[in-house]
C-alpha cells in the first residue's frame, strides 16, 4: 500500500506521529516535564538507544491539546533542500496555505544560501496562525553543517509559538551547553527515562497480562537500569518460555548481548516461515502487507509456506515485537532500530551477502513499480544493482523535469557512479539540463560529443536527438555562429520533442524564437507564437508562461515596448493563478525595466524591488538584471546609497551562489562611478579589466563591454576615444544583424558621443538621429538621458537644425536630462581634465534649471526661444537670468558665458563633449 508523493519526492509516512503500542505506560512525572514545553526554545530527548524516547514524545503527543507535527530523520536529510523541503511538508500538514513563500525557494533552480532560506522560513513560521510543537526525531543522524545552521537560527530566532523537541541518541551538533545557560532547553536524558520500580511493575502488568509480584519489579528494574527495551526483552522471554525464570537477566553482561539472546530465545522457536519474513522484512527502513508479501527469503525451504503480509504484520502486532506503526490507519511500520539491526546481521551471518542483495532486489522492483524512487534507488544500490538505479533514473527523468525538479534528478545521478552516467545518453542528458540551469554550458559540448557516439553505436533510441539537438542550437545561439544555424537545430528539436514534454519543449520554443527574431524572421516568429498562445488548447502553464515569456523578450529587444505590456500582464495572471513565482517575479523585472527605459523611475524602483523579493525563485540572469536595473533607478532617482546597497546585494547574491557571471558586479559599479561624476575610479577599472567577447546583448540592462565603451568616451584621450569607436562599430553590427534595436539605441547614442568628442559633427548627429527614431515609438529615453549635458548639447543642435517639425521626442529627452540635473555630473568629469577654478569656488551654486538656461545662453539664444526649449515661459527665463548674474557676480549674458566656461560650468565652445 505505497503513500502518495508529492513533486518534490516526499515520503509521506516521514511525517506520521508512530502509533504508541498496546503496553504504553504513560508515566505522569515524565508527562509533567513534557509539559512545561512553554517555558524554554528547545525540549532534548536524549538517549540510548532501547529508553523509550519516541514511544514516550509519542504518547505525549496524543494528549497534548496544540496543533503538533512530527518528522522521523534519516541519512538521506543531510541536504539542506531536503531537509526543509519536510520541514515544510510537514507544517502544510496542519496549516495547507502556509509556508509558500519557503516552499517555492525550495523549488528553484538555485537553492538561496542557508541565512536566506532560514530567515524566510522563521519568518513565516512566525506568521502561523496557532502555535505549533515540531518533533524530529532520530536527530543524532543529522550531521550537515547547513541544516544544523537552520536548526540553530531556529533556536537563536524562535518564531512565536513554535516549539521544537528533538530526539535522538546523542546531543545535536547544536549550541545546547549555550541554551543550558539561558534557561532554555529542557532535557530528558537516560537517567530519567529509566523505568522505577512502579513503572516496572505496570509495563510487565501490561506485557504478560497479570500482576507481578513487586520484589520482582524491583529487581528487574535494578538489573535492567530500568532500560525498557531489557524489561521487554525479559517479558518476551517468558512469554516464549511458559514461565518466570529464576533470573532472565544472568546471560545478559551487554545490551547487545540481550538483543542476541532474544534472537535465541524468542526469535528461532518462531514457526520458520514467521522467522524468515521476520528476516527478510528487516531491510527495509519502512515496510507495509504488500512489500512483506515480496520480501521472502530466497533459497529457504519454507519459500512456498511464508505468512502473507497482513497476516505477518497483525501477527507481530499481537506479539508487540518492537513494531512501531508509522500512521494512524496501521498500513506502515518500521521496527525498532536496535531490532532490525539485529535481524539484518541474523540474516547476513545465516544466509550471506548473495541471499541479502536478493531482498534488496526484490525491495527495488516493489518501490519502483509503486513510484517510490528514492526508496527504490537506496535498495538497488545496496544490493549493487547499478545498472537497474540507472534505468529506474532514466525512466523517469522526464516526470521530474515536468514537475520543474531538475534538482531532483541532479541528486539521483549524483548517486550513481560516473561511469554508469557516462555510458547512457538518457542521463548525460540529464547532467546536461543540470549544467544548464547552473549556467555552466561550457561543460555541455563534451557530454553531447559523448552522447552523439553513444547514439551512433545504437545505445539508445533516437528520440533523445532532439534535446541534443536543443543543446547544439543554444550554443550556435549564443557562440559565434549563425542565429540561422541555430534556428535549423531547434525547429529539428519541435519536431523530435513531443509536446507532453513541458520543460523540455517550453526552453526549445523560447529559443527557437530569439534564434528567429536573430535570424531576421521576426513576423514568422510572432505568428508562430500567436498560434500556440491562442489555438492550442489545454495549453501547459510551464508552456504558456514560456511562450508569453518569448513574446515579451521579442518586443523589448524589438524595443516596441507598448506591444510587450499586454503580454507581461498576461504573464502575470497565468503565473498567479498556478502559483509559478520565477514567472511572477519575471514580469515584474519586465515591468520595472520599461519604466526605466521611460524614465519613470518611482515605477521602475517599485517593479524592480518586487522582482528582487522574489530574487531566488526566478531565473538568476534576471534577478541579476533587475539588481542593475534598480541601482541605476535609484542613482537617477539621486539616491546614492540605495544604489550603493543595491549593488551590495548584487554583490552577495553572485556570490553566495557562485555563479558564473563575471564582471557585471564590477562593470555596474563603474558605471555609477560616471553617473556621479568620478571617472578616475571608473577609469582605474577600465586598465584592470579584461575586454569582454559580447556576442549576445538580449535585453540586459548591464552589459560589461558596453561600460567599457562608456568609460572610454569618459577618459577622452585620441586613443581611449579610437577604441571605443571601433567597438561601438562593432556592436552597432552585432545588433543590427540581431535586430537588437533596444541595444541599438546605446550603441548609436555612444557613437553620437564619441564622434562629438572627435569633432566628427556630421556622424555625431547622423548617429543620434537614428538612435531616436528607433527610441520614439517606445518613449525610450534612458540611453540619451545617462549622458547627460554632453547629450543635451548635441540634442539641441539636432534640434535646431530640424525642419521635419517632429521634435516633441526631442524636447521629451532634453526637459528629462536636465530635470535630473545629470548636467551637474558631467561638470564635476569636466573639472578633473583641469579648470583653473572648480564650480565648487562659488559662494551660491547654480541650480538645476540656472545650468540649463546657461547652456542656452552658450548657444546664443534669446529669452524667447530658451523658454520655447525648456517648456517655461519668457518670465521665468527672466528670473533665472538675473540669479546667475548675481550668482556669477556679472552683469550680462556674454560675460556670464564667460564666467560659466573659466568655471567649467558648462560646455566651452572650443571643446566638443
Amino acid at each position: 500500500m505505497p503513500d502518495n508523493t508529492t513533486p518534490s519526492l516526499i515520503v509521506r509516512t516521514k511525517l506520521y506521529r508512530p502509533s504508541t503500542p498496546p503496553d504504553f505506560v504513560r508515566r505522569s512525572r515524565l508527562q509533567k516535564i513534557l509539559d512545561s514545553y512553554p517555558s524554554s526554545r528547545l525540549m532534548l530527548v536524549s538517549a540510548a538507544a532501547g529508553y523509550g524516547k519516541t514511544t514516550l514524545v509519542s504518547g505525549w503527543l496524543e494528549q497534548l491539546d496544540r496543533d503538533n507535527v512530527w518528522l522521523s530523520l534519516d541519512d538521506s536529510d543531510n541536504d539542506l533542500r531536503q531537509f526543509a523541503s519536510y520541514i515544510v511538508a510537514a507544517v502544510q500538514s496542519v496549516f495547507p496555505t502556509s509556508l509558500e513563500e519557503t516552499h517555492a525557494l525550495l523549488e528553484v533552480a538555485h537553492l538561496p544560501m542557508a541565512p536566506v532560506l532560514a530567515g524566510t522560513l522563521i519568518n513565516e513560521l512566525d506568521a502561523l496562525e496557532k502555535p505549533l510543537v515540531m518533533v524530529l526525531d532520530d536527530i543524532h543522524l543529522i550531521h550537515d553543517k547547513a541544516v544544523n545552521y537552520l536548526l540553530r537560527e531556529f533556536l537563536s530566532h524562535p518564531p512565536r509559538g513554535f516549539h521544537l523537541v528533538l530526539v535522538g541518541r546523542r546531543d545535536p551538533l547544536l549550541p545546547i551547553a549555550k541554551l543550558r545557560a539561558l534557561g532554555q532547553v529542557t532535557e530528558i536524558r537516560a537517567e530519567i527515562l529509566q523505568f522505577t520500580a512502579s513503572e516496572t511493575a505496570s509495563f510487565l502488568q501490561s506485557m504478560l497480562g497479570k500482576k507481578v509480584d513487586p520484589r520482582i519489579a524491583a529487581t528487574w528494574t535494578e538489573r535492567t537500569e530500568g532500560w525498557v527495551t531489557g524489561l521487554r526483552l525479559a517479558s518476551l522471554t517468558i512469554r516464549s518460555n511458559g514461565g518466570v525464570p529464576k533470573d532472565p537477566f544472568k546471560p545478559w553482561k551487554s545490551r547487545r548481548q540481550a538483543m542476541q539472546y532474544l534472537l535465541q530465545e524468542v526469535l528461532e522457536k518462531l514457526e520458520p516461515q514467521v522467522f524468515n519474513r521476520l528476516l527478510g522484512s528487516s531491510i527495509a527502513d519502512r515496510f507495509c502487507a504488500s512489500l512483506c508479501n515480496v520480501l521472502q527469503v530466497v533459497g529457504g525451504q519454507e519459500d512456498n509456506h511464508l505468512i502473507d503480509g497482513e497476516a505477518f504484520i497483525a501477527w507481530l502486532e499481537a506479539t508487540g515485537l518492537f513494531l512501531i506503526p508509522l500512521d494512524a490507519e496501521h498500513g506502515w511500520f518500521r521496527f525498532h532500530h536496535l531490532f532490525q539491526d539485529m535481524l539484518k546481521e541474523e540474516l547476513k551471518r545465516r544466509y550471506g551477502e548473495n541471499i541479502l542483495n536478493a531482498l534488496h532486489l526484490q525491495a527495488f522492483e516493489w518501490f519502483a513499480a509503486e513510484g517510490l524512487v528514492d526508496e527504490a534507488l537506496k535498495h538497488a544500490l545496496a544490493a549493487g544493482a547499478v545498472s537497474k538505479a540507472a534505468e529506474l533514473i532514466g525512466s523517469h527523468r522526464q516526470e521530474v523535469m515536468n514537475q520543474g525538479a531538475w534538482f531532483v534528478l541532479d541528486k539521483w545521478l549524483s548517486m550513481l557512479p560516473d561511469s554508469v552516467v557516462q555510458a547512457r545518453p538518457g542521463l548525460l542528458l540529464g547532467r546536461a539540463w543540470g549544467l544548464y540551469y547552473h549556467f555552466r554550458l561550457a561543460a555541455i559540448p563534451p557530454l553531447l560529443d559523448t552522447i552523439d557516439d553513444l547514439l551512433k553505436a545504437g545505445a539508445a533510441p533516437h528520440g533523445l536527438a532532439g534535446e541534443v539537438g536543443f543543446f547544439r542550437g543554444v550554443f550556435l545561439l549564443f557562440g559565434k555562429e549563425s542565429a540561422h544555424a541555430a534556428l535549423a537545430c531547434f525547429e529539428a528539436a519541435l519536431a523530435q520533442i513531443p509536446e507532453t514534454n513541458h520543460e523540455f519543449r517550453s526552453k526549445v520554443e523560447l529559443n527557437y524564437c530569439l534564434a528567429g527574431q536573430m535570424d531576421g524572421q521576426s513576423e514568422r516568429i510572432f505568428n508562430e507564437l500567436n498560434n500556440w498562445l491562442h489555438t492550442q488548447e489545454n495549453l501547459h502553464p510551464l508552456r504558456n508562461a514560456n511562450l508569453l515569456t518569448a513574446f515579451v523578450v521579442l518586443k523589448t529587444i524589438c524595443a516596441d515596448i507598448d506591444a510587450a505590456t499586454p503580454y507581461i500582464i498576461r504573464l502575470r495572471d497565468v503565473s498567479t493563478a498556478h502559483k509559478m513565482d520565477n514567472y511572477i517575479a519575471t514580469s515584474d523585472y519586465f515591468q520595472g525595466h520599461i519604466h526605466l527605459q521611460r524614465n519613470e523611475l518611482d515605477s521602475a524602483i517599485h517593479f524592480f524591488n518586487q522582482a528582487l523579493e522574489r530574487r531566488y525563485s526566478q531565473h538568476a540572469k534576471v534577478a541579476a538584471d533587475s539588481m542593475t536595473g534598480l541601482a541605476l533607478a535609484y542613482q537617477m532617482r539621486r539616491q546614492p546609497d540605495s544604489a550603493d546597497t543595491t549593488l551590495k546585494l548584487l554583490d552577495e547574491y553572485i556570490t553566495a551562489l557562485e555563479l558564473p557571471f563575471p564582471g557585471i558586479f564590477d562593470s555596474c559599479k563603474a558605471r555609477l562611478a560616471l553617473l556621479r561624476g568620478q571617472p578616475v575610479s571608473a577609469i582605474h577599472w577600465l586598465k584592470s579589466s579584461k575586454p569582454r567577447d559580447e556576442t549576445y546583448m538580449a535585453f540586459g540592462l548591464e552589459i560589461s563591454g558596453v561600460t567599457r565603451c562608456r568609460v572610454l568616451i569618459a577618459e577622452g584621450s585620441t586613443t581611449s576615444l579610437q577604441e571605443a569607436e571601433l567597438q561601438l562599430q562593432a556592436y552597432e553590427a552585432l545588433n543590427e544583424s540581431q535586430q537588437n534595436n533596444l541595444q541599438l539605441i546605446t550603441m548609436l547614442s555612444l557613437q553620437s558621443m564619441v564622434y562629438d568628442k572627435q569633432e566628427k559633427q556630421v556622424l555625431a548627429l547622423c548617429a543620434l538621429e537614428r538612435a531616436l527614431v528607433l527610441a520614439r515609438p517606445g518613449g525610450i529615453v534612458l540611453p540619451f538621458l545617462e549622458l547627460g549635458a554632453p547629450m543635451a548639447h548635441l540634442l539641441n543642435n539636432l534640434l535646431a537644425q530640424d525642419t521635419s517639425g517632429d521634435t516633441d521626442f526631442i524636447k521629451q529627452v532634453l526637459t528629462a536630462i536636465y530635470a535630473h540635473g545629470l548636467s551637474k555630473d558631467v561638470a564635476k568629469r569636466r573639472s578633473a581634465r583641469g579648470s583653473a577654478l572648480p564650480r565648487d569656488s562659488l559662494r551660491v551654486p547654480l541650480t538645476t534649471r540656472e545650468l540649463a538656461v546657461l547652456e542656452q545662453l552658450r548657444l546664443g539664444l534669446y529669452q524667447k526661444e530658451i523658454a520655447a526649449r525648456l517648456f517655461v515661459s519668457p518670465e521665468t527665463v527672466k528670473t533665472h537670468l538675473k540669479h546667475i548674474y548675481q550668482k556669477l557676480g556679472v552683469r550680462d549674458r556674454r560675460h556670464a558665458v564667460e564666467r560659466a566656461n573659466t568655471l567649467d560650468l558648462i560646455t566651452p565652445t572650443e571643446v566638443h563633449e
